[in-house]
This record gives structure tokens, sequence and C-alpha cells, in this order.
């Protein structure tokens, strides 16, 4: 902000390019003077105190960004010293409520120093930090709870995969921190804090499986949070970092114990159904998202779903729920989910719905078209040859409709995809038939504008299904191996092939399973890696 002491820093910091040993040496004897008047009575000289946390900070950074604090720092000042001796001090007062400001300034000095800090001392400095969340202030809580969720944040600098502080640092005082923390979140004044909320989210990820014994616990206050939220939802950080907890302590139990599955389908279930009924806009992305991850969570077909999943696929289907752009994406995972879990019971039922959003998003939307070609081809995955082949036709003129009317990159990528699926499933002669029953000769089109140009452009995720799915147009039908399509298309057909190999670095070769359990992984690590100040709710981490 544009104020005077921003000014007097940045003049400061100019100096320090050309003057860096002079007027480090000069400002830390005014530095030392304050201190010391500080100490001497620090009731009446706590102004002292504040400017002397600022100038270190001046003087020290020499390189800093919003996600990590300082990055880079002065050869002339130890910043692990100035904490040492002069923050930590101050921050293990037994007085929580005293001196306000000082104790706002050192938990907002240690975020801004806590990647030049060892691991030892952010470990020492946790329990200290949640001492604050005590406080009689709102703003020193907030620092607090702030201070403990990037420290949680901070690598190990051995092993940048990890975090310098592990789940068996946290194990300790996880309990007291949960209780101070939501004794905040349910209080008056500060209830829907984002940063509380936040450092909620951060501390159950970072305690892994270490969260269970407090799954209950922490479930039923959620609830109540989201239950009162629901009423006023205003504060959409708040409301991104409350789900972003629901979905971090569902995963981890998830994947330690499938059974708590039902327990969590029996608590949010009755939640999210007035969020879907009174359409509660803010709230029906994020309840969407949820429900499809618990979905996907149930295995394939062993057991009927329960009741309430048939309820719900019945209100999905409707076009007021498909109307609204932001739901778009989690419907689109909700509805695959119900086709790999359900597709020859709840879906078959209503499959000629379920084909008319997929026609819908395809010919309506550029912008959510790929979310269509996912439904489709997740019917075509889980779906066999007689429950769908009525519908071939309508499918490919539908495609052929929209790639006339309005062609683009990402459009024929899809296409390209669903062509692969297709052929993996249900043979090369059956695609070939398929398109040359819309127009005579029309595969060889197919090839020559869109699978030659184009097929070594796919994502890398895509490129093992493209090369088995063209594969198999090389050696299975008869037009191609020896028929009408042989001169012109098989060399070329080939040709591309060999090119989406030598595009790749390496093919993939993982199995669904495999590809699942990265994608959680990856989540994880995104969720280690921060997020962002201000989240939407297109996407929450599951």
């Amino acid at each position: 902000s544009a104020t005077r002491r921003r000014a007097a820093c940045d003049f400061l910091q100019a100096l320090c390019i050309f003057f860096e040993s002079q007027v480090i040496a000069l400002y830390s004897q005014y530095i030392e003077a304050m201190q010391k008047e500080y100490l001497q009575n620090p009731t009446q000289n706590w102004s002292k105190k504040d400017t002397c946390i600022f100038l270190v900070l001046a003087l020290a950074s020499k390189g800093e960004t919003q996600k990590l604090g300082i990055t880079k720092t002065s050869s002339f000042i130890s910043i692990p010293a100035f904490y040492s001796n002069s923050i930590l001090p101050e921050l293990q007062n037994p007085d929580v409520n005293s001196l306000p400001l000082i104790k706002a300034d050192c938990l907002k000095f240690l975020i801004y120093v806590r990647n030049q800090l060892d691991r030892d001392t952010l470990v020492k400095s946790l329990p200290v930090c949640a001492r604050y969340l005590s406080s009689n202030n709102v703003v020193v809580q907030t620092y607090a709870a702030h201070a403990i969720e990037r420290l949680l944040l901070v690598r190990h600098p051995a092993d940048q995969k990890h975090t310098a502080i592990t789940k068996n640092d946290l194990i300790p005082y996880a309990q007291s921190m949960y209780d101070k923390l939501f004794q905040i979140l349910t209080s008056d004044k500060s209830y829907e804090n984002e940063y509380v909320m936040r450092a909620v989210m951060r501390l159950s990820s970072s305690l892994h499986e270490g969260v269970l014994p407090y799954l209950s616990q922490l479930i039923d206050k959620l609830v109540l949070i989201l239950r009162r939220s629901s009423r006023n939802p205003n504060k959409p950080n708040f409301n991104h970092y409350l789900f972003e907890t629901i979905t971090v302590l569902i995963r981890t139990s998830v994947t330690q114990n499938l059974a708590v599955l039902n327990q969590f389908e029996q608590v949010l279930f009755p939640v999210f159904t007035p969020i879907f009924t009174e359409d509660i806009a803010e709230f029906v992305p994020y309840a969407l998202q949820i429900l499809g991850f618990l979905l996907e969570s149930h295995s394939s077909g062993s057991t009927p779903l329960p009741e309430a999943y048939r309820i719900l696929f019945q209100s999905i289907l409707t076009p007021a729920f498909w109307d609204r752009s932001g739901n778009i994406p989690a419907l689109s995972r909700l509805l695959q989910a119900y086709i790999e879990k359900a597709g020859e019971t709840i879906v078959l039922e209503k499959l000629t719905i379920v084909l008319g959003i997929f026609q819908r998003l395809v010919s309506q939307s550029k912008v959510h078209d790929h979310e269509g070609f996912a439904i489709l081809n997740s019917l075509v995955v889980h779906l066999s040859r007689i429950q769908l082949e009525n519908y071939f036709k309508d499918i490919f003129i539908v495609i052929f409709t929209r790639l006339t009317k309005a062609k683009t990159q990402k459009l024929i990528k899809c296409i390209i995809i669903f062509f692969c699926y297709f052929v993996v499933k249900y043979g090369a002669q059956e695609l070939i038939t398929q398109v040359d029953n819309i127009q005579a000769n029309m595969f060889q089109m197919v090839i020559e504008r869109l699978f030659l140009p184009e097929l070594s452009k796919v994502d890398e995720n895509d490129k093992k299904l493209c090369a088995i799915g063209v594969t198999h147009l090389l050696c299975d039908p008869i037009p191609m191996i020896s028929g009408i399509y042989f001169a012109h298309l098989w060399l070329p057909l080939l040709q591309s092939l060999l090119q989406l190999f030598e595009s790749s670095n390496e093919l993939q070769t993982m199995s669904a399973a495999e590809k699942k359990k990265q994608a959680q992984e990856e989540a994880e690590e995104e969720l280690l890696g921060g997020l962002d100040d201000t989240p939407g709710n297109d996407n929450i981490y599951i």
C-alpha cells in the first residue's frame, strides 16, 4: 500500500542495492537502540519494537514472493539469529493477550521468513503459534492461523517432495489445535474466517492418516458450519476451504477404510439435498464434486448403490442443473461416475436423456464440448454394444454436424479420442461402417482431415489409447488392409502413428488404477503446494 512507511522501505531497499554494507551497518545501530528501549518498557515503547521488526524485514529481504515469503536475504543480516533472539522470545510470552500489535508483527515476521528457518525451529514454532489461536484479538488469531498453515507448507530442505513438518511432529498438538481453531469458527466474531478454515484444511491434509482419530468430531463440526454458511454464503474463500477440508477428510479416510463411505453419505446427503432443492448456487458445484468422489469410491457393480444416489440421479438429469456453466464440470464428472458404477442399472434406464446431455454439450458449447465427449467416452467404455448400438447413428450425426458448423482444435482432439475408444471397444470395422453410413467414403475424409494432421497433437495421457486405436485401424478392417482405403490411407496413417510415437517422450503405459492413483497423488501434491488466495468453485482437489 502507498504509505510513508512503505515509501521509506522502498527507498531503503534501493540504497541497499548500491551501499548495502554501509546502510545495514548504520541501521543496525538504530535497531539495537530501539530493541533496548523496548525492553526497558514494552508497554510504553511498543512502537520501537514495531519499527525494529519492519526495518529488519526491509533490510534483510532481497527477494520475496506471495507464495513463499522471503526467498533471498542479505548476507549482512542473519534472519535465523534475529528470529531466535528477538521474535521467538516475544511469542513465548505467557500472556497471549498482551501487546497484540507486537504479537501480530512477530507472527507476520515468521510468515515472511519461514523458508529461511531450519526444521527444528519450525517445529518449535508450531505450538507457539497455536497458543495465539486463544488470543482475544481477532487479528492475532488470524495471523496465528495463517502462520500455522504456511509453516505446514514449508518443504524439507533435503527432500523437496516432503514438508519440513511431518505427521509425527503434528500429532502431539493436533487435538489442541483443532479445538482452538473450531472455537474461533463457532464464535460470533470470526465464525467465517477464511484463514482459520484454511488452517483446518492444511492441518487435516498434513496429518494424512493421522487425522482418522478425529474424523467423527471433525465431520460433525464441519457439517454444522456448512449448514450455517448455506443460509448466507457470502464468503467465497471461506466456503472454498470448508469444502476443501471435507474433501481432504473423505479422500484420506476412504483410502484407509472404504467402510467410512456410508458414514459420509449418511451425514452429507441430508446437508447437500437442501443445497440442490433451494439452488444455493455458490455451493452446488462443490456438493456435486464431493458426491462424485464418494460415488467413484464405491466398488463397481458388487452391491446396489444407496437409494439416495438413485434419487439424486433423477435430479441431475434436469435441464436446470446444466443451465449454469459453473455446474457443468462437476455434473459431467458425477455423471461419468454413475456410468462407471451403475451404468447397466440406473443409467441404462435414462440412457436417452444422458445422450441428450451429450448432444447439448457438444452442439451448443465450445467451452464445455469436451465434457460431453467425456460422458460419451464413459458410455462407450462401460456399456456393451447391444446397449448402445441403436444410438450409434445419432451419435455420429451429432459429432459431424458440430464439426461442420464449428470446427476447433479441441473438438478435433475430442473426436480422435472418441473414435479410438470406439475402435478399441467395438472394432475398427464398426467405426468405418458408421462413418461411411453418414456419407459414402466419408471415412477417407476423416483420416485425411482429422487423423493425419492432428493425431500427433493429442495430449500425453491420451497417446497410448490413440496408438492402440490407430494400430487396430491399420491391422483389422478389410477396407484398410486390402480394400478401398488401402492405397490412399494405410501408409499415411502408419506415418502419423510413427509421428505420434516420436512426439512422446514416453508413451503412457499406466493402467486405469495406476492413473487413478497418480491423480490422487497429484491432488495431494497440489494441496501441499498451496492454494490460490482467491479460489473459485470450478475445481477442488479431489
